[in-house]
């Protein structure tokens, strides 16, 4: 049996991505471990699910400081290291820049298939911290580390183009596209919770995602206050968290959840008409945006309402899923909402999206990527 360890940078509790590959890879016959980065030291050092293996490094850290995680980043990477010296590794699979020099020295100690999943474009992540030397630096080990990999993998075709024009190395997408049948959910239980909301007949909009700096919820929030034949779920964790509960605080149309179970994520999907995902514009990084959240919509079937960003904003406009906002402002939201109020526009949004989840953007297509690059990795 081919050995595969994974390398990444969060604890590994709620990454749909890295689970959904983990899990593809473990029910085909691979011996999958995830080597985790718990920061916070407050997850369990192993664990199993679903036939995956899970170590956790516990070096304690915190997220979004820049350059000065260099220190937590270094004990991570000698740390998950010496784990890995001491099994014997087929393949080494690299969630995002912040795990592939560890895992490059592991894999060429090791004779070992090294794939590099790019999530982000790590350089533009770091251009919001102001300096220009972080993201240079960054952006010259990327593309040299890019070139001793066997294959590179990312989340859609804008990272793909980048990627292509930087590595001769093979270059695959492989989308955080989801399973439709995960986001049929009982009607029974969809009502009951609905009726735990008090939403009512109300048209449900819904966020559920990170709560970062770089996500628009102002001008969401206000314009669901402005609308009460609306209904808005926002659901997650990040450095908005504190606004995002004073700004709902007292809605009797809208309701914060916090961060929620992985496994609940499908049913607030599914009791959505609408899922909302803003971002900002200025944020480099945001420009190849192709997120779970947008293929969770279209597994569910369910209308998009996006701002004019990344590739999210290129798929709701080819496929005719939803609204791509020009600026978000509360009136633009205003004017969405009152369109996606009017149930024959409505109607085809949700059709359309249901037709692109099941065609193209569909995780058996994105399986099927993935087995054959670890098909022609290990032959």
């Amino acid at each position: 049996m081919n050995k595969v360890v994974m390398l990444l940078s969060n604890p590994f509790v709620s990454d749909p991505r890295v689970y959904a590959e983990a899990r593809a890879l473990s029910e085909s016959g691979y011996d999958v471990t995830v080597v985790a980065w718990d920061r916070t030291c407050a997850h369990p050092e192993t664990e199993d699910r679903d036939g995956i293996h899970i170590r956790r490094v516990r070096v304690r850290a915190t997220f979004g400081r820049g350059a000065r995680q260099l220190l937590p980043f270094f004990a991570f990477w000698r740390q998950a290291m010496a784990a890995l010296s001491q099994m014997k590794v087929d393949v080494v699979h690299c969630h995002d820049l912040d795990t592939l020099f560890a895992g490059w020295v592991v894999a060429h100690r090791q004779c070992a298939g090294l794939v590099y999943d790019a999530h982000e474009c790590y350089p533009a992540m770091f251009a919001v911290h102001g300096s220009q030397l972080v993201p240079r630096l960054l952006a010259m080990v990327e593309t040299g580390l890019s070139k001793q990999v066997d294959v590179v993998i990312t989340i859609g075709q804008l990272l793909a183009h980048r990627f292509r024009a930087m590595t001769p190395k093979p270059v695959f997408v492989v989308g955080n596209w989801k399973n439709s049948h995960e986001y049929q959910v009982d009607t029974e239980r969809m009502h009951a919770v609905a009726k735990r909301l008090g939403i009512g007949d109300r048209l449900v909009v819904s966020y559920i995602g990170g709560i970062n700096r770089d996500r628009i919820f102002y001008p969401l929030i206000a314009a669901v206050k402005n609308r009460p034949q609306a209904f808005l779920i926002i659901a997650g964790d990040g450095d908005q968290r504190e606004e995002v509960v004073r700004l709902i605080e007292g809605m009797d149309n809208g309701v914060y959840l916090g961060r929620i179970p992985f496994e609940d994520v499908p049913q607030y999907v599914a009791l959505s008409d609408v899922v909302y995902y803003g971002i900002d514009a200025s944020c480099p990084n945001n420009q190849f945006s192709a997120p779970n959240a947008l293929f969770a919509a279209l597994a569910a079937g369910k209308a998009v309402l996006t701002t004019s960003v990344g590739e999210i904003a290129q798929i709701v406009r080819e496929e005719g899923c939803g609204i791509v906002l020009g600026f978000p402002s509360v009136q633009a939201i205003e004017n969405a909402l009152e369109r996606m109020e009017n149930p024959t526009f409505l109607h085809q949004c949700k059709q359309n999206a249901i037709y692109a989840g099941q065609t193209k953007y569909n995780w058996e297509n994105a399986q099927r990527i993935l087995l054959s690059i670890y098909k022609d990795l290990t032959a």
